[in-house]
């Protein structure tokens, strides 16, 4: 289910990026656009299913290929960012849980480091060792984890379009101005800082599940060890004692 759902994400995807590289092309070789058009033969009867059926096949197979390299560029693209958001909320996250991570074996040496010296090898070892701890011991919010992250992949590839897009349009402008390329050209632009806000939100979202997730599992097992133990029972010397002042 998992495979099926990754690969029609990435056919998606693909078929976006298609679209937008399409209007692209026709925006920078009018002419030649024209000249290929022209070449496609005029079917008939039956050998136009056949040739829709090809058609189809070849373009989902290309649509797949473009989704699968378009995601690997979002997730480039967008990597200063989220590292950038990692450190600014890792910084805050440890002067808001200070007194409880310093119980914590694994985050306490990164907790007293001034916040001038949290690199971002640090801030990853980190989120690193957050994630994986999450992993072991709670695989439904590990899930939750992984949504947060899945929840935004279409949302980079919109923005990848986007700039596609707009190339295209000032391509168009430049070449003959009107009203109509000019508003699409402002809706575009529009569309893409709304997309870089919900990416910036998500990545946000993304850290946070990494933050609690691991807060609630160590705060858990701490109060289950701290329960655990055995009860302090007084010595015989103070309970014969109390036994006495009892009897008075």
């Amino acid at each position: 289910m998992e495979t099926t759902k990754l690969i029609v994400e990435y056919i998606v995807a693909g078929v976006i990026i298609l679209l937008a590289l399409a209007l692209l092309f026709a925006a920078i070789f009018p002419e030649e656009l024209q000249l290929l058009i022209s070449y496609a033969p005029a079917l008939q009867g039956s050998s136009t299913v056949v040739f829709a059926a090809m058609l189809a096949v070849v373009l989902t197979s290309l649509a797949y290929g473009i989704g699968v390299i378009t995601e690997y560029l979002g997730v480039i693209t967008f990597e200063w960012l989220l590292e950038r958001v990692k450190v600014t909320r890792i910084k805050r996250f440890f002067q808001t849980n200070w007194e409880w991570l310093q119980d914590d074996a694994v985050l306490r040496p990164y907790v007293n480091l001034p916040p001038e010296k949290i690199s971002r090898k640090t801030v990853a070892n980190c989120h690193g060792e957050m994630r994986f701890d999450v992993l072991m011991q709670n695989a439904y919010l590990y899930a939750e984890i992984e949504s947060q992250m899945n929840r935004f992949k279409l949302i980079r590839i919109f923005f990848i379009a986007e700039v596609i897009l707009a190339v295209a349009l000032l391509i168009l402008i430049a070449r003959e101005a009107s009203a109509i390329l000019i508003s699409f050209l402002i809706m575009v632009i529009l569309f893409g800082c709304l997309n870089w806000l919900a990416i910036y939100h998500r990545f946000n979202m993304y850290c946070r599940s990494i933050e609690r997730s691991y807060k609630v599992l160590f705060l858990s097992s701490l109060s289950k060890n701290t329960s655990s133990q055995p009860k302090k029972t007084q010595p015989a010397t103070e309970q014969k004692h109390d036994s006495v002042v009892d009897a008075i």
